[in-house]
């Protein structure tokens, strides 16, 4: 067991923009909150750059808000020590955030398809 929490690197869904993570170890004293930084600026973000707070799980997620399209986007999920109110970071991962333009189509069975 490791004596500090351990946070696994955020996955980014591109459809969604949905962060999600896990919790490798809770540390000696546990977990008191977990959610995700994100920045578009600091490759590294913090608490002091933007963040959602997710629900308490060993595997949780949270939908990034705020995003402009066509900026490219540091995240990275973090884990909030329930003693010391210490934050532990996992690795940071990047993605450029677009907005999807669905328009329907027709294919050979006269059926609307979404591409």
């Amino acid at each position: 067991m490791s004596s500090t929490p351990l946070v696994s690197s955020a996955r980014i869904d591109s459809v969604s923009v949905t962060a999600s993570a896990s919790i490798l170890a809770q540390g000696t004293n546990g977990i008191s909150e977990v959610g995700f930084c994100y920045s578009s600026e600091n490759a590294a973000p913090t608490m002091a750059n933007l963040s959602v707070r997710a629900d308490m799980a060993d595997n949780f997620s949270a939908n990034l808000t705020n995003l402009q399209n066509g900026v490219q986007y540091y995240v990275r999920a973090y884990a909030r020590e329930n003693v010391t109110g210490d934050y532990y970071y996992g690795d940071a991962v990047s993605f450029i955030s677009t907005v999807a333009n669905i328009q329907p189509q027709q294919d050979d069975n006269d059926f609307p398809s979404v591409l």
